[in-house]
Parts: C-alpha cells; sequence; structure tokens
C-alpha cells in the first residue's frame, strides 16, 4: 500500500480544471497517506484485498477479546509488513495510537 491512496481519504483535495471542451486535465491532489494506510490496515480483515490475502489486522475479531496483546502484535505485524518502521502501537482508554512510518 506504500505510495497509494483511496478516494474517500479526508486530505484528498479536488481542483477541477476542465479544458474548452469541458474535459477534466487535472483535478485530484493527495496529502500524506500516511494515517489512511494506518487504518485500512487495522481495520481490514485478512482476505479483503484480493492480490494480497494475508494483508490486514482484521480488528472486529478482537472487539470481545480482553486481551489487548495479541491486537497489538497483528498491527505491528500489519504495519511492518507494507514497509513501516514502528516505534510504538498502544491500545488503552479505547484508543489505538500508532506511532510509525515509512522507511526511507
Amino acid at each position: 500500500m506504500k505510495d497509494f491512496g483511496i478516494i474517500c481519504a479526508p486530505d484528498l483535495v479536488a481542483h477541477i480544471q476542465r479544458d474548452e471542451q469541458g474535459l477534466i486535465t487535472c483535478g485530484m491532489a493527495m496529502g500524506d497517506i500516511l494515517a489512511q494506510n494506518e487504518s485500512l490496515l487495522v481495520v481490514a480483515a485478512p482476505g479483503e484485498f484480493k492480490a494480497t490475502p494475508t494483508v490486514g489486522a482484521g480488528a472486529m475479531r478482537f472487539l470481545r477479546d480482553d486481551d489487548t496483546d495479541a491486537f497489538i502484535a497483528a498491527v505491528c505485524s500489519q504495519l511492518r509488513g507494507d514497509g513501516m518502521a514502528v516505534v510504538a502501537v498502544e491500545y488503552k482508554n479505547d484508543e489505538l495510537k500508532i506511532d510509525a512510518s515509512y522507511e526511507s
């Protein structure tokens, strides 16, 4: 997923420009997609991406589990698998905090 964005990204900015015939010549500007990719990797379940069926931590399957260690391990594994350097992943008070970035 590195360097790939989805159109529903919150940092997607539309500046549509058309030529004389009304055809779109320019229109989308994308910002940093790190947060979006982190979210996709956390929420997606394995098998949701046809081309890469092992991608996804599958957060939904951990909802009823009191032990967050397996969830954090799955998230770290997915982030690293996507090429991110993971500094910390923390889940407490119903909030997931991720400190990671793509390795240069």
